[in-house]
């Protein structure tokens, strides 16, 4: 797959922390990585998509259930897939 249309990622709000929201802001630009078969270094599944965060939006309810937000972005390049999980880098 190398597009997706109208992609977005949801997400459970944090009562204390916003690490989330700090990093996902309008118009940041990152990566998205999926590592479909998990966190196995050297297995070739890794995918890495290139995005631009296009919105962050509340998810509201008023049903009994956690407050969520929904992050939109659009991919910004090929993505790198079936790539290899790397090994955890060496604690110092």
């Amino acid at each position: 797959m190398d597009q997706a249309d109208d992609s977005s990622l949801g997400f459970y709000e944090d009562k204390v922390a916003d690490e989330i929201e700090q990093l996902l802001t309008k118009d940041s630009t990152g990566w998205v990585v999926f590592l479909r078969k998990g966190d196995v270094p050297g297995s070739r599944s890794m995918d890495v998509f290139p995005v631009r965060i296009g919105s962050r939006s509340p998810q509201y309810s008023v049903d009994n259930e956690a407050a969520k937000f929904t992050v939109a972005f659009s991919i910004t390049e090929k993505p790198l897939q079936d790539a290899p999980v790397p090994a955890p880098a060496p604690k110092p």
